[in-house]
């Protein structure tokens, strides 16, 4: 079939067919396979991808009953709608749930981190089915002993490369020693290389560490510490900043925060991207944060990227609405936030708040808290070269063959015979698996995260 049309014309149909589509195509025949896997063509249909203006979102939830992690794709517009179920690769460890660092450019890069000090680092294609699972890094506790760390996750354009970047900061007599020791894993090499981190003068948030990539850097938030004498006692004088990484480049920079972030408990803060605009998500806890009760949170948006002056306080919302999270802003303005059910004292459902009309709009989907996850999400074919060094789902890593018979679809013969009209509307089924297996028990993170919390929070009172 594809000797009817010249090559150009070919490629500029498949890049317009559903991921699921173009994996069928890889079946028709050895030359639609070959052309789909090289970098060109992934790239090509990655550009095509970016000029969606709606992207759905990639959510995450975390359920008791049974005990698993559930993704999916859902409509990101008037509607909330479940655009695609995403079967997953991860079998439970000893932790509830994966740390998700961030997604760019249709791969999800997850972290095994959320409790101890564990090196699992993954970065998964979810519509390809592939992912790739990082070596050890070289910093490790037996290396420097305690320490905290927060992760990164990039990519590179000028190398045309996704980039994990690994942050330690060992822990000394005074504190966290600076400046880090820092470590990056691009796909391509392969392998963690250090990197010179001397000019790095801030410290990032402990425990409750987020990241985000925008305009080809990778944000923290973090802060400046200096200790004064007063009166025969000593006081932290904190600054907060926003700590850069550029990915093609692999150097560091910092931004400076408005007066209102500046100096509060950097603990309180997350950094997000809000609708293409990097953004700060303020929380306000009762009691000074000991209990984890959430008054409020302000959603603060940086207007013009690089300068001070133009960010702005864009939302502020509530607590009695009863949320515990605030996720990020939906197309339609409305804002999606995990609220606690009240059933049990860490259920909670993804809800969707109107800040106009002030209603608060259930979705359907229920799980633990903390463990729900949204971000918008650009579909790609990115993992799916030759050469990537990418486990398929269908490879014997985790999954035995009963299993894998049980779950995946059976590989087309090249003799599909499907027309284009055919595969412009045909996409693959993609089932959830029902794995389940042993987790640490709810109390024990509960106990670790109220432990923590108060000991982070003492750090920063003055």
């Amino acid at each position: 079939m594809s000797t009817q049309f010249p090559p150009e014309i070919t490629i500029q149909i498949l890049i317009r067919l559903p991921i699921p589509s173009i994996l069928q195509c890889m079946c028709v025949c050895k030359t639609w396979c070959s052309l789909i896997t090289t970098s060109n063509f992934i790239s090509t249909r990655l550009y095509f991808t970016l000029s969606n203006p709606n992207p759905p979102l990639f959510i995450r939830h975390y359920t008791e009953s049974p005990k698993k992690e559930h993704f999916s794709l859902q409509c990101n517009p008037q509607s909330f709608q479940t655009y695609q179920t995403l079967p997953s690769p991860f079998h439970p460890t000893k932790k509830l749930y994966h740390r998700i660092v961030g997604s760019v450019h249709g791969l999800v890069c997850l972290s095994d981190d959320i409790f101890g000090y564990t090196y699992k680092i993954c970065i998964w294609n979810p519509l390809v089915k592939r992912y790739l699972d990082l070596p050890k890094p070289n910093v490790t506790f037996s290396q420097v002993g305690p320490y905290m760390f927060v992760l990164g996750f990039g990519f590179d354009s000028k190398s045309n490369d996704f980039k994990v970047v690994r942050m330690v900061y060992a822990q000394g007599d005074d504190g966290d020693e600076i400046p880090p020791v820092v470590e990056v894993f691009a796909v391509k090499e392969r392998v963690w290389r250090k990197i010179d981190a001397k000019n790095v003068k801030s410290c990032c948030v402990e425990c409750v560490w987020s990241q985000c990539f925008l305009n080809g850097f990778i944000h923290w938030v973090s802060y400046d510490k200096t200790v004064e004498e007063v009166e025969d006692r000593k006081r932290v004088r904190i600054k907060n900043l926003i700590l850069l990484f550029n990915v093609s480049d692999e150097s560091f920079s910092t931004m400076e925060l408005p007066d209102d972030l500046a100096k509060v408990n950097p603990l309180t803060m997350f950094v997000s991207v809000i609708k293409g605009s990097l953004s700060i998500l303020k929380y306000a806890y009762a009691g000074e944060g000991k209990d984890g009760t959430v008054e409020n949170c302000e959603i603060w948006v940086q207007k013009e990227y690089g300068v001070k002056d133009s960010w702005s306080k864009m939302y502020k919302v509530e607590a009695e609405k009863g949320f515990e999270l605030v996720l990020g802003v939906r197309e339609n303005g409305e804002i999606l936030l995990a609220k606690n059910t009240c059933k049990t004292e860490d259920e909670g459902e993804l809800v969707s708040y109107d800040d106009k009309s002030k209603r608060v709009n259930g979705l359907g989907l229920y799980g633990f808290s903390d463990a729900f996850y949204a971000g918008a999400y650009t579909e790609s074919l990115h993992l799916l070269e030759k050469d990537s060094g990418a486990v398929s789902y269908e490879d014997p890593v985790e999954t035995n063959a009963t299993e894998r018979s049980a779950n995946s679809k059976p590989q087309q013969s090249s003799g599909t015979g499907l027309s284009f009209i055919e595969l412009f509307i045909r996409s693959l089924g993609l089932n959830d698996d029902g794995e389940e297996g042993n987790r640490l028990a709810k109390d024990e993170l509960n106990e670790f995260k109220l432990l923590s919390c108060s000991h982070q929070m003492t750090k920063f009172q003055q």
